[in-house]
């Protein structure tokens, strides 16, 4: 389910709030630190707007039962206008966080690209595997597969590789071995295979 359809009920409970405190006479409740475009969201953004919310509410009781007796109209307006802007503040930054959010989970959530430009060097007893740095911002490592047949299949090999780099001291002289690189992400998503590399160590 997409982030912003999940935030649908606090939206509309934030909606509710901003079109039913006109009702109200209310004090002025504004944020001590108001919640704008540039706040970063957060365990305190929470706390703060929760501890918010529950004055407003507190303040209708408190204001239902003074103003009874020696109402200030001029005052509800105000306190009224205060709470509808500090609604419809949140509201915005709500959509703005869902939004953020729902950017980073798509994109930790795509597949990374293949890795490229992978080559394959003999030596002794080993095959050294270099390959282009994955440039993606999300980047996280790489895994190795290796086969005995061209085209696979192969097995996997090695995993959690930092570098566009790995040496194969794993391998027998005379033997051909075949390789693939690929690439995961942060939301441990894997990309697919890159071209295969080959190379035969000698003694």
């Amino acid at each position: 389910m997409k982030v912003l359809a999940t935030l649908g009920t606090v939206m509309m409970v934030l909606g509710f709030l901003a079109s039913a405190v006109g009702a109200f006479p209310l004090i002025d409740t504004a944020a001590a630190n108001p919640i704008t475009e540039e706040t970063p969201f957060s365990v305190e953004v929470v706390d703060q707007t929760a501890a918010q919310i529950g004055t407003m509410y507190t303040t209708i009781i408190d204001d239902l039962m003074s103003f009874a007796e020696n109402p200030d109209l001029a005052l509800a307006t105000e306190r009224r206008d205060t709470m509808i802007a500090y609604a419809e503040d949140l509201s915005g930054r709500f959509q703005l966080f869902a939004a953020d959010l729902q950017l980073e989970l798509d994109t930790i959530t795509e597949a990374p690209l293949a890795p490229t430009g992978l080559t394959a060097v003999a030596g002794n007893g080993e095959v050294t595997l270099n390959w282009n740095d994955n440039v993606e911002p999300n980047f996280n490592f790489y895994n190795v597969y290796r086969g005995t047949n061209a085209g696979g299949p192969y097995s996997f090999y090695a995993a959690g590789i930092p570098n566009s780099t790995f040496v194969d001291a794993g391998v027998a002289n005379g033997t051909t071995y075949h390789y693939v690189v690929t690439a995961i992400n942060d939301g441990m998503v894997e990309s697919v295979e890159s071209q295969e590399a080959s190379a035969t160590p000698q003694g």
